[in-house]
């Protein structure tokens, strides 16, 4: 019977203790909220999470697929992930003086035509500077 107890007792300590790790290791998983599209030819999205940060980036074409390519832009807020987008663009040709047409579409809890007012803001600066 002492075994018995002692058996049970110790299979008890580790199921607890195995619960007790499993709990303290995991983070809340942040959610998207928001989406937002941007069309220089590359097109670009952006997965937000409630705090406009960027949860993840999508390649919508072949030319984004190269814009982006091996840059890092999850943490960022949206409009410095714009900014660096922005850069990008021009220093690989897609932005230039000659061709400044940005195509911004936004869904969830971005304001849009705030957001587009900054990132034309963002490609325009990023052009003159080149």
């Amino acid at each position: 019977m002492k075994k018995t107890m002692q058996c049970i007792s110790l299979a008890l300590a580790g199921v607890v203790s195995v619960g007790l790790f499993a709990a303290c290791g995991q983070e809340k998983e942040k959610k998207a909220a928001s989406y937002v599209s941007v069309d220089v030819n590359p097109s670009v999205s952006f997965v937000l999470d409630e705090e406009d940060k960027v949860l993840s980036v999508i390649a919508e074409n072949e030319d984004a697929q190269v814009l982006i390519y091996e840059e890092n832009f999850e943490g960022l807020t949206v409009e410095k992930a714009v900014e660096k987008l922005a850069d990008l663009a021009v220093e690989l040709g897609y932005l230039h003086e000659g061709n400044r047409g940005v195509n911004v579409t936004s869904e969830g809890s971005v304001n849009a035509d705030d957001l587009k007012a900054s990132l034309q803001t963002a490609f325009s600066a990023a052009v003159e500077e080149a």
